[in-house]
C-alpha cells in the first residue's frame, strides 16, 4: 500500500472498533488521527503519521497483514500509555472481510477527494 493508503485503512479499521467499544482514548486517538478534519486530508495530528510509517514500511503492508500490522500499532500505543485495552479485544473480533471492503471504500473515496501525492 502507499503510505497514506496504510494509514487511513489503519485509521478506519479503529474506527470500525469505536462502534462496539468507546474508550475514552480511542475517540482520542481517532479525533487526533482523523482525516476529514483539515483541508488535504492529513491528520490533526501528525505524529500518529509519522509512528505509523515508522513502525510499518507502508509499501509492505497489504490486505493480508493490516490488521496485524494494527494489532501491532495499537500494542505501541498501549505501551505509549494509551489506555486502549478493549479496542485491542473488539479488533480481534471484527469480522475482517466486511470491515476491509467498508474500509477500502472510504479510503478510495479520500483518496479521489485529496488526491494524495504519496
Amino acid at each position: 500500500m502507499k503510505k497514506m493508503q496504510s494509514f487511513l485503512t489503519m485509521y478506519y479499521i479503529l474506527g470500525g472498533c469505536f462502534g462496539q467499544c468507546h474508550e475514552d482514548d480511542l475517540a482520542c486517538v481517532l479525533s487526533s488521527m482523523n482525516p476529514e478534519l483539515w483541508e488535504g486530508g492529513m491528520p490533526m495530528d501528525k505524529w500518529f503519521l509519522n509512528e505509523w510509517t515508522r513502525l510499518n514500511e507502508p509499501e509492505t503492508v497489504n490486505t493480508e497483514n493490516v490488521f496485524e500490522k494494527t494489532e501491532n500499532f495499537v500494542d505501541f500505543l498501549i505501551k505509549d500509555n494509551w489506555r486502549l485495552n478493549e479496542t485491542k479485544v473488539v479488533l480481534q473480533r471484527l469480522n475482517r472481510i466486511t470491515t476491509l471492503a467498508e474500509v477500502e471504500d472510504k479510503v478510495k473515496k479520500l483518496y479521489e477527494i485529496n488526491k494524495y501525492s504519496d
